[in-house]
C-alpha cells in the first residue's frame, strides 16, 4: 500500500506567505547548499524540476496512484481492509485517497524519472520548505536509489510503512532542520516561519480529517515517527530539532538495511539496538489453503498489515486515532503529536498474513497472526473484534490467532488453519548500492 510516498511535501501545504523574489533555479541552488550542509553529504547531479498547476499536479498524482497501485490490487485490497475493520464498508478507497492527496500534496519527488514536482502556486517561505523536502529526496535517491525502496513497498502494507518511515522521515528531518537553520537563535522567528510555511486556508485538511484512522496514520505517521525514527527519540520529541545532526553512516544503514515492519518504526530500539532487535516472521500457508474454507474459494490477494494496522483494530472508540472532523489542522496534529500508535493489544506483534478470497461474487478474508508471547495472543484475540454482518470466527493456539471472516463455520476453519500453517524467519533486507 504506497500511501506516504505519494504525499510530497503534504504537511506544508498552504497559501503563499510572500511574493517570490528570486528565481526558482536560484532558490534551488541556494536550498541545495542547505541540504547538504545539514545532511553532511553531496548532490552527485543537478536535480530537474517543473512546476504544475493545480489541475496538472491533481493529474499527476492520479498517475502515479494508477502505476504505483492499479486498480484491481486497490480493489482487492479495500475488500480485504473492510472485511477486516480497517474501513468502513461505505467508503471508497481510490476516491477518499486522491481527495486526502490532492488537498494535501504541494510537491513531490518522482524517483522513476528522478525530477521535482511542485506547485507553481508555492511562492517564499512556503516554496523554501517545498524544496527542503523534495531535494532531500532527490539526494536520498542519488545515494541509494528510491525506486528499488518503492519497489520493496508493493509487497505489503506493512512493508510499505516502514520503508516510507525511511524516506519520508529523512525528508522531514532535513526540512526542520532547514526551518530551524533559518530561524536561527531567536525561537520567536522559528514560531513565525512555522506559521508562514504552514498557512493552511480553512478548507484545507478537511478531507484528511474526515478520513477514517487507518488512511490518517498510514499517511501522516510515516513523516511524523519517520523523523523520530531516525534520531531514535520519543515520537514528538523536540530534540528533533535540537539535537546533533544525523550522522550520514546512521542513515545509509536505515537506507540499507531498512525497517522490515511497522513494529520496529513504532519501537525504534527493536531496530537499532542489536540485542532487541526484531525481525518479522513470516506465515507460510499449506498448499490448499483455499480448499479449508469451502470449494470454489480462490485467493486473489494477500497482504501483511503490521502492528501499526493491529493496533487500529484494537484501539476502541477512546482511541480510535481521528481527529474530530472540524477541529482544524492544529486539532489534527496535537492527535499525531501525541498520540499513543500502539495498544496492548497490538504490542507484542510478530508477524501476520491477511489473505482476501473469493468465489463468484462472494468475498472472505483470513488473517492469521503470531505474537512474542502465547500471552500476546491471547490478549490480541481477546480484543479484536470482527465486523457485524458476515459470519467470522476466531481461534488462538500459543502464539498464533486466526480470525476467518465471510464463510459459514468460520471458527472451526479458523482452528485448522492453525494446525496447518508454519513459521520461517524472514530475512533481512539488504539493499544493493
Amino acid at each position: 500500500m504506497l500511501l506516504a510516498e505519494l504525499l510530497g511535501a503534504g504537511l506544508v501545504q498552504g497559501a503563499a506567505a510572500e511574493p517570490a523574489v528570486e528565481s526558482v533555479a536560484a532558490r534551488v541552488r541556494r536550498i541545495s547548499a542547505s541540504v547538504e550542509a545539514i545532511r553532511g553529504e553531496r548532490f552527485l547531479r543537478p536535480v530537474a524540476l517543473r512546476q504544475l498547476s493545480g489541475e496538472q499536479m491533481r493529474r499527476q498524482l492520479r498517475a502515479l496512484l494508477d502505476r504505483e497501485w492499479p486498480a484491481p490490487k486497490m480493489a482487492a485490497q479495500e475488500q480485504l481492509f473492510k472485511l477486516l475493520g480497517l474501513l468502513p464498508p461505505e467508503l471508497d478507497l481510490s476516491s477518499t485517497l486522491i481527495a486526502v492527496l490532492g488537498e494535501q500534496v504541494g510537491g513531490l519527488y518522482d524517483p522513476q524519472d528522478q525530477v521535482m514536482l511542485v506547485g507553481e502556486a508555492m511562492r517564499g517561505r512556503l516554496l523554501d520548505v517545498v524544496l527542503a523536502h523534495e531535494l532531500t529526496h532527490a539526494l536520498d535517491d542519488q545515494l541509494y536509489g528510491l525506486g528499488r525502496l518503492q519497489e520493496l513497498a508493493r509487497t505489503s502494507t506493512d512493508l510499505s510503512f516502514a520503508l516510507s518511515a525511511v524516506v519520508e522521515g529523512s525528508g522531514t528531518l532535513a526540512m526542520s532542520r532547514f526551518l530551524l537553520e533559518q530561524a536561527g537563535s531567536d525561537p520567536l522567528r522559528l514560531t513565525e516561519l512555522l506559521a508562514e510555511s504552514g498557512q493552511i486556508e480553512a478548507a484545507q485538511g478537511e478531507r484528511l480529517m474526515a478520513a477514517p484512522p487507518f488512511v490518517q496514520r498510514n499517511l501522516m505517521l510515516s513523516y511524523l515517527l519517520g523523523q523520530t525514527f531516525l534520531i531514535d527519540a520519543p515520537a514528538g520529541g523536540l530534540e528533533l530539532l535540537a539535537g546533533p545532526a544525523l550522522e550520514p553512516r546512521k542513515l545509509a544503514r536505515a537506507f540499507r538495511h531498512p525497517p522490515q515492519s511497522s513494529e520496529q518504526v513504532l519501537h525504534p530500539e527493536r531496530y537499532w539496538d542489536p540485542a532487541q532487535r526484531d525481525l518479522p516472521s513470516q506465515i507460510v500457508f499449506p498448499a490448499g489453503a483455499a480448499e479449508l474454507l469451502g470449494p470454489g474459494w480462490k485467493l486473489v490477494e494477500r497482504d501483511r498489515l503490521g502492528e501499526l494496522n493491529a493496533a487500529i483494530v484494537t484501539a476502541g472508540e477512546t482511541n480510535a486515532g481521528a481527529a474530530p472532523v472540524g477541529a482544524g489542522l492544529e486539532g489534527l496534529m496535537e492527535v499525531f503529536m501525541g498520540g499513543d500508535w500502539t495498544t496492548p493489544a497490538a504490542d507484542g506483534w510478530d508477524g501476520d498474513a491477511a489473505l482476501l478470497f473469493a468465489r463468484g461474487g462472494e468475498r472472505a478474508a483470513v488473517w492469521i497472526s503470531v505474537w512474542d508471547r502465547p500471552e500476546d495472543a491471547a490478549e490480541f484475540h481477546a480484543a479484536y473484534r470482527p465486523i457485524a454482518g458476515p459470519p467470522s470466527g476466531k481461534a488462538v493456539q500459543g502464539k498464533l490467532v486466526a480470525v476467518v471472516i465471510g464463510v459459514d463455520g468460520a471458527a472451526p476453519k479458523a482452528q485448522r488453519l492453525l494446525d496447518e500453517v508454519q513459521l520461517e524467519p524472514e530475512p533481512e533486507l539488504v539493499i544493493a548500492p
